[in-house]
């Protein structure tokens, strides 16, 4: 069967060409499905990535401002009031977080502690027998308060800057920047997803 025209002018169509015709236009139907899969894929990471961000970004910004009030009580600690406190408990041997607890007490307020220094990390090249305590359960210690937040408290007061802690600060504060940055590139594409979304 040969196409062409029959007697009314009509387009005739070959069996053949009827069988490839619906064949293409299922390929075609089929891209688009592709295609339009692979968008919605794509906002889906989209969206997964702006909430992950901006939980991370949270995260280590809380982690950077509490990080940063530590390093300012660090360098102002030789400066402040004392009291009498006692020891509660100890783990002997060397110490570098959390085995001295103590209590003491800032007008009719008791507050406990275990910090011996307010500085998070050990400075550059600081040997470990400069940081140990050894103390018993019971004894009297002198003990040095932020007189704006009692509850913040240490057994050496310290003086500068230590430069440990101003690293750790910079550090938390470029990933911080980084997740911040992820989350506002992600939410910029979002927006302008639902909005050419909108136009069509």
């Amino acid at each position: 069967m040969i196409r062409g025209l029959n007697r009314v002018g009509n387009y005739v169509a070959t069996r053949r060409h009827l069988s490839i015709w619906p064949r293409d236009f299922m390929k075609k139907v089929a891209s688009n499905n592709r295609k339009n899969t692979y968008k919605d894929d794509t906002y889906s990471d989209h969206a997964t990535i702006m909430v992950l961000s901006g939980v991370f970004a949270l995260g280590t910004g809380f982690a950077l401002y509490t990080t940063y009030l530590r390093v300012s009580e660090y360098a102002e600690s030789h400066s402040w009031p004392t009291v009498t406190g006692v020891i509660t408990g100890a783990t002997h041997g060397r110490r570098t977080v959390n085995d001295i607890l103590y209590k003491y007490r800032v007008g009719n307020q008791y507050y406990k502690s275990f910090s011996i220094s307010r500085r998070i990390l050990p400075p550059f090249g600081a040997d470990p027998e400069d940081i140990e305590v050894q103390v018993r359960i019971g004894q009297e210690v002198l003990v040095y308060y932020n007189p704006k937040r009692p509850q913040a408290a240490c057994l050496v007061p310290t003086k500068g800057i230590n430069y440990s802690d101003v690293l750790l600060c910079g550090l938390l504060a470029l990933i911080t920047a980084k997740a911040a940055t992820m989350w506002v590139a992600r939410v910029t594409y979002m927006v302008k997803h639902k909005l050419n979304t909108r136009r069509r």
